[in-house]
């Protein structure tokens, strides 16, 4: 299983593993976290040994779109990761 966002132009499969979250959202922005909220999805829980694997996919062409990762923890911290990605189809 590969983590990270694996793109293509139909959909852009975003995958990352915590161990202490108990939510996460992948957030997409047009010009980095510092732009306005443009969407966001849910990730899902894997079940079992991949309980600390989580998921989501993207529909459509999400190249040169900026996202981050917002955690929530059970202790009810949310934290959005600090780093802006970009989405690249090159």
């Amino acid at each position: 299983m590969k983590l990270g966002a694996i793109y293509s132009k139909e959909k852009t499969t975003f995958t990352l593993f915590s161990p202490v979250a108990d939510s996460v959202f992948v957030i997409f922005y047009d010009k980095g976290n510092d732009s306005a909220e443009t969407g966001r999805v849910e990730m899902m829980r894997g079940e079992g040994e991949l309980s600390s694997i989580f998921s989501a996919v993207a529909e459509g062409d999400l190249d040169g779109v900026y996202y981050t990762y917002e955690v929530h923890t059970p202790s009810g911290i949310s934290s959005k990761k600090c780093t802006d990605f970009l989405i690249s189809s090159t």
